[in-house]
This record gives C-alpha cells, sequence and structure tokens, in this order.
C-alpha cells in the first residue's frame, strides 16, 4: 500500500545530531545546569496522560536545531525564533500525548479490525498486558512499539551519533573538482518505491542495493540467502550497527577527539549537565544511549532515543488513521469528490481559455483535467533533430536555404552527461547505461549504450550516500557519433514507428496502431537519446495542442502538423520540418470536449471504477490517498487548535526564558511571519 506523505507528523526531534560549531557566533550563552532544568511550559491534553514539563534546556536544543537558521537566513528576530521553536514543541507534546492517548484506547479496547490494527495487537511489546497512556518514561513508550520499532530507533540514534562526529571532523585532503563545461543531461524518472507498513516488509524482497547497504553493516557471506525479506535484513542492520568509533582503528584518535568536541559544546550550551560523565574509552560509546549495564547513559542521548521513540508512536497513530479512512472510504465518496472537483474546475474553465490550457500543461497523471469544455485539443511529443549552431547562424543569415542544411542534418547522442556521471558501466571501450535510464527493455538494443567514441577513461571507485560503493569514471574526451538524418531515420525512426519514413518520397507521416504505454516508452528512450529540445524531456503527455493559441505560440510548421496529428488521433505522428530543424510530432491524447460531467451518477461512475484505464479508475487510484490524507491532515489541525486553546492544556512561563532573548531595538524590527 502507497503509504500517505505525513502530515500529521509535525515532530521535529529536538536534538542536534548535525551540529556543527555554532558557539563564537553571538547566537548562543552558556548557562548553568539549574538554569537549564527550569521548566519554561507546561502541556497536558487530558488526564489520561500525565502533564509534561518543557524545560529550558529544550528550547535551547531546538533554537540550535533549527531556530538559528531562521535567525541567520531568513530574517527571523532571535525572539521570534525562540517563540517559533517553543510553539512548535508544545504542538508536538500535543499530538504525542493525543496519539498515546488513542493508540492505548485502541489496543485496550481492540475495538477495529483491520490488518493494520491487528498486527498492532499481536506485536506491540505490551504483549497481553494493557498500555497506560499516562506515563512517558521511556519503558512506557516501549510499550507501544515492535520489536523491529524498537530496533529502529536505536539505530537511527546511532546512525546520527556516527553523523555528530563526522561533522566535527576536520577535513583532509579534500581535492576539489574540476568545473564541468558541458550542461547537464536530464535523465528519467524513476518513481519511488512505496513505502511500506511493517507486516508487508515480510513479504517484500530486497533489491540488490538493499542487500548492499546491508553488507555494509553485517559483513557477513551468504547475505542473500540468510536474508530473504526486507523485514529479516532490516533488523539485522538495527541489531549488528555499531557505531564508528571502534578502538584501535586507523581514525580512533581522530573520531574520539571530534566527539569529546562535540560533547563540549553541548555541555557549553547547558544541553548536557556538567555533572554527567562517560568515559567512552572505558565503556565503549554505546554506554552513553544507556545501553551498557550499570552505566547510566548521558540524559540527552537517552532524550533523543525518547524523541525516536514518540516519532514513531505518533507515526502508526497516522497509519491506524489511515487504515480507518480507507476503511470508511467508499465510491459514493469518491464520486461526491468528483463532483467537487468538476463543478470547480467547469467555473474556472468555462468562458477561460487561458486557465484552461494552464491546467492542461500542469495536469500530471495524477492531477487531472475534469472538465474539458472546448474542443480540438490535445497533447503531443516533440522529438527535435536540431540545427547546430554553425548552421542556425548561416540559416539566419540567408546564407544558405532550409533544404540544403536538412540534408546535412546530424542526429548525435545527447547523453555525454550521463556517461560523464557514471550512469552506468564502461567496459571494452562501451559505456552501457543503467536499468534506471533506459526506460524500456525493447530499446536497450539500440539505445543502451553510448553511440560514439569515449577516450581517456579512467575508473574509481566513490561512495554514495549510504555508503555503497560503485564504479566512477571520467574520459579525457567525448565524442557523439554524427549520425546522417537519413541514417537516423531509417536505423532510429522507423524502428520505432515499425514502417518506413521516406524522406525521398516525402512519405513522412502516418499512424501507430499499437500506441501503447510499451510504446510510450519506447518513445521516451529516443526523446533522452536523441532530442535536442530539453522541453520534450519528463513531460506528462508532451506539449499541450491549443486550437486557439498554438498557432501564435509554436512556429507555423510545429503548430500546423500538431493540429494534424491531433486530428488523426492517438498515435499520429508527423516529421515536419521548421528552422530549428527536424521534428517528428506524435499524438498521445486527444481530448474529446464535453456537454456535462462524464458520469452523470454514482451508478455510472461505480460501473467503470473497477475497470482498468476508464477516468473512475484512474481517479479512485490517484485520489484515495489524497483524500484520507486531506482528512488526517484536517483532523491533526483540529487536534492541535483546539487543544491548544482548551484552558489547562497548555501553559508557558515566559520569565524562566526571558534572558535568552535580546533586546530588540524596537517592535517594528520583528519579523513578520
Amino acid at each position: 500500500m502507497k503509504k500517505i506523505v505525513t502530515k500529521i507528523v509535525t515532530l521535529i526531534v529536538v536534538c542536534v545530531m548535525s551540529l556543527t560549531t555554532l558557539f563564537g557566533c553571538g547566537l548562543i550563552t552558556v548557562n548553568t545546569d539549574r538554569d537549564m532544568a527550569q521548566v519554561i511550559a507546561k502541556v497536558q491534553v487530558s488526564e489520561n496522560v500525565n502533564a509534561e514539563e518543557i524545560k529550558k534546556s529544550e528550547l535551547v536544543s531546538g533554537f540550535l536545531s533549527y531556530g538559528y537558521m531562521y535567525v541567520q537566513y531568513y530574517g527571523y528576530t532571535e525572539a521570534a525564533a525562540y517563540e517559533m521553536v517553543l510553539d512548535g514543541i508544545v504542538q508536538n507534546r500535543i499530538i504525542i500525548q493525543s496519539a498515546r492517548e488513542a493508540l492505548a484506547k485502541d489496543y485496550n479496547e481492540k475495538t477495529k479490525d483491520n490488518d493494520f490494527m491487528n498486527y498492532f495487537y499481536d506485536n506491540a511489546l505490551a504483549g497481553e498486558g494493557q498500555i497506560n497512556s499516562k506515563p512517558n518514561e521511556l519503558k512506557d513508550l516501549e510499550k507501544y512499539l515492535t520489536a523491529y520499532e524498537k530496533a529502529q530507533a536505536y539505530y537511527n540514534v546511532k546512525v546520527s551519533i556516527d553523523q555528530l562526529i563526522d561533522s566535527y571532523m576536520e577535513a583532509e585532503d579534500e581535492e576539489e573538482k574540476e568545473d564541468e563545461t558541458f550542461t547537464a543531461r536530464a535523465v528519467p524518472t524513476v518513481d519511488a518505491s512505496d513505502a511500506k507498513y511493517e507486516y508487508e516488509l515480510k513479504q517484500e524482497t530486497p533489491t540488490e542495493y538493499d542487500y548492499k547497504k546491508a553488507a555494509l553493516v553485517l559483513g557477513s557471506e551468504n547475505i542473500e540467502e540468510t536474508y530473504t525479506n526486507l523485514y529479516d535484513l532490516n533488523l539485522a542492520v538495527y541489531n549488528e550497527y555499531e557505531i564508528d568509533l571502534v578502538k584501535g582503528s586507523e581514525d580512533y584518535t581522530k573520531r574520539l577527539k571530534a566527539f569529546n568536541k562535540a560533547l563540549k559544546n553541548l555541555q557549553d550550551a547547558g544541553v548536557i549537565s556538567s555533572k554527567e560523565h562517560v568515559d567512552v574509552r572505558t565503556h565503549g560509546i554505546d554506554a552513553i544511549l544507556g545501553l551498557k549495564e550499570g552505566v547510566k547513559g548521558y540524559e540527552y542521548f537517552v532524550n533523543t532515543v525518547k524523541s525516536q521513540y514518540e516519532s514513531l508512536i505518533v507515526a502508526k497513530y497516522e497509519d491506524s488513521l489511515i487504515s480507518e479512512y480507507e476503511g470508511k472510504l467508499t465510491n459514493e465518496m469518491l464520486f461526491a469528490q468528483y463532483v467537487t472537483e468538476y463543478e470547480a474546475q467547469e467555473i474556472n474553465y468555462t468562458n477561460n481559455v487561458a486557465n484552461y490550457e494552464s491546467a492542461l500543461e500542469s495536469a500530471t497523471k495524477d492531477s487531472f483535467v475534469l472538465c474539458n469544455p472546448y474542443e480540438d485539443y490535445g497533447y503531443v511529443l516533440n522529438l527535435l533533430i536540431g540545427f547546430s549552431e554553425e548552421q542556425t547562424a548561416a540559416l539566419n543569415a540567408k546564407e544558405v536555404s532550409r533544404n540544403d542544411l536538412l540534408k546535412e542534418l546530424v542526429a548525435k547522442d545527447q547523453r555525454i552527461t550521463w556517461a560523464q556521471s557514471s550512469y552506468g558501466d564502461f567496459a571494452n571501450n562501451v559505456f552501457t547505461f543503467g536499468e534506471d535510464y533506459i526506460v524500456s527493455e525493447n530499446s536497450k538494443d539500440l539505445l543502451g549504450e553510448y553511440i560514439g567514441t569515449l577516450l581517456g577513461a579512467k575508473e574509481s571507485t566513490i561512495e554514495d550516500e549510504n555508503g555503497v560503493e560503485k564504479p566512477a569514471y571520467s574520459f579525457e574526451n567525448i565524442m557523439p557519433k554524427s549520425i546522417g538524418i537519413e541514417e537516423f531515420v531509417s536505423t532510429y525512426l522507423n524502428t520505432f514507428i515499425g514502417t518506413a519514413i521516406d524522406l525521398k518520397t516525402n512519405v513522412l507521416s502516418g499512424k501507430l496502431t499499437d500506441w501503447n504505454d510499451a510504446k510510450r516508452d519506447m518513445f521516451e528512450d529516443l526523446l533522452y537519446a536523441f532530442s535536442t529540445d530539453p522541453g520534450s524531456l519528463g513531460t506528462y503527455m508532451g506539449y499541450v495542442y491549443s486550437p486557439k493559441t498554438s498557432s501564435t505560440t509554436y512556429v507555423k510548421e510545429f503548430a500546423d502538423a500538431a493540429a494534424r496529428v491531433v486530428s488523426a488521433g492517438v498515435g499520429a505522428y508527423e516529421l515536419v520540418a521548421t528552422d530549428y530543424g527536424y521534428h517528428l510530432i506524435l499524438c498521445t491524447k486527444v481530448i474529446e470536449k464535453e456537454t456535462s460531467r462524464l458520469y452523470a451518477d454514482v451508478n455510472a461512475f461505480m460501473a467503470d471504477v473497477e475497470i482498468e484505464g476508464t477516468l473512475a479508475y484512474n481517479y479512485k487510484k490517484a485520489k484515495s490517498d489524497a483524500i484520507v490524507s486531506a482528512k488526517i491532515s484536517e483532523k491533526a489541525d483540529l487536534l492541535v487548535n483546539q487543544l491548544k486553546e482548551k484552558e489547562g492544556v497548555v501553559t508557558k512561563f515566559p520569565k524562566t526564558y526571558e534572558d535568552l532573548i535580546p533586546e530588540e531595538s524596537s517592535s517594528e524590527d520583528e519579523h513578520n511571519h
């Protein structure tokens, strides 16, 4: 199931894991332990949860984490930034407490019957017991979680500590990269994998890349045979991850020094008490999290684990709402949403061509134009084999005719930057593009390799953001092969079309009888490989053809050809010359004029909703998540706003933190936000 973008989780985990040297810049002052322990606010959403105190140290941590950025980069005063941070912490407390209260009630009563809630009932660490929503200590929060989530929380904190150490280490021998002189070529957009519920991970097979990432932590052989699903693989990684501060390692002294410097800065800010001390050299760095028996960890780092727990609890609460709302989402509700959108578009587009055409241009597969009050509109893709700069200059100077230049026109592989950026593999003097960069399997024979000569290849190894190594290549020169226009047409265009475009006999148009998604993918590969029109890359359906404005938007030959292929229907194509070169223009969609809604009533809508390819089917697929997400966002906003205003829920003590905020010269200097 596709997880909805989390809107309810407004948590900004109050920690400074990415903290760099902010001290000495005038934004941070030294504070005593007692001062930092002062309570600046209290939050209690109901009698089902204990009141929670917000301490001054949390406000300082929040300011270090993100508040100071608003001062430095967005023009906020320090007073405005501190108030923003405090409001964020209060809102977080409201959401966290509400999530605990709701989940505990659901768990204890076990009244909801859906896959997500059943998994929660069976796998929470509370087991057969009850969850008490009142306390919020670490051991109490664990009861809401599964063993997987608990391991994930500690893993996230350990990774963050490693990143903290890295951020403090001095950069050594960093080689500056030479400036690139070429323009980067766009790459195809690959849909990200849908997020999975935990129970779905048990049926999800890891990718080769998942295994490569995991191998960095596990370091074991036969990893594919040992871990056959993402749940087991991830859990193994979570449990086996060790903080990169191993005594005796090459960087041990350097990393220990960086870690101690980070601790010193946190202590100077009052985030870590000066009375706390954990001997990392004796007990190991895991001791700071309280993971070593008999050793009390730093409260600050233990609280980062608590923040991770709370974040997971809020995410779990959202998941429970998703399951609940999806169960209630009916075709009748979708039809009502369809009618609402249609009527709004009808008002917006009727007698307003500009609004309508703007909507068509910005449409995506998930953003529908439902109301089409005009006729003869459509979409076309444009494959342009363009003139060189020299040819264009000669044409503009009228030194040569366009027809003569067209005979000399050549196509060249435009994917130089893909090779320069190592988007594939180089072997035997051939660069083969990776699977993400060749959309169609049917294109690989013709377009899977760079069409040209690569000189002076040098191979190296680089790491991506996850530490996975991959080969990288640099070349002294990359020279695309010049393919004459007739050879290009016969070798590439005719292979795609399946019949002959003949420049000599002027057979330059026709219609594909097999236009479908597979054919679209093949054409996409042709565009990325050869088209010199960057606007044709990565679009939804291509350029909008308008019978009202295209004659002035596009050059005449292009506009006329677009009109003809749209009139002929989806799959119609035409090769046409303009002062830019040769264009293969192909119709991808014809938009039918509608005199009324496509679906007059809910029965007509429901008759189509399960038929793949119909508007109702596509609408349900795209809109279900959006509708559920909107309901969750509405609930979250209502929840926070109501509780903020409810007497006794939030109490602030401004006197306890006023010393953090310098006097402002005047109220007019306040940033208005």
